[in-house]
């Protein structure tokens, strides 16, 4: 690990810096997550509250009268991929 200055880094060493930094980050994303306990089921529902803008209910309660498909289904569907996503970019 490199000593810690008080000085900037020169030009030479600034790319040095900014990829000991990333690594720094990296070493602290955690390689396992909560999802991976052995103690949690895909059984198991969980339920949470969800505040929605008036134009927004309305349009899933429509999508949902539409599909045949329950609103919390709709949710589920689009919010998966969405997280993954998102913890795939971290």
């Amino acid at each position: 690990m490199a000593k810690m200055s008080l000085k900037p880094p020169s030009k030479a060493t600034a790319e040095e810096f900014i990829r000991a930094a990333n690594q720094s980050v990296a070493d602290t994303m955690p390689t396992d997550y909560p999802w991976h306990d052995p103690s949690v089921r895909e059984d198991v529902i969980k339920s949470v509250n969800l505040r929605l803008a008036e134009p927004l209910l309305l349009k899933l309660q429509y999508v949902s009268q539409q599909t045949r498909k329950s609103q919390q289904e709709l949710i589920r569907e689009a919010l998966a991929p969405y997280l993954d996503k998102i913890i795939e970019e971290m």
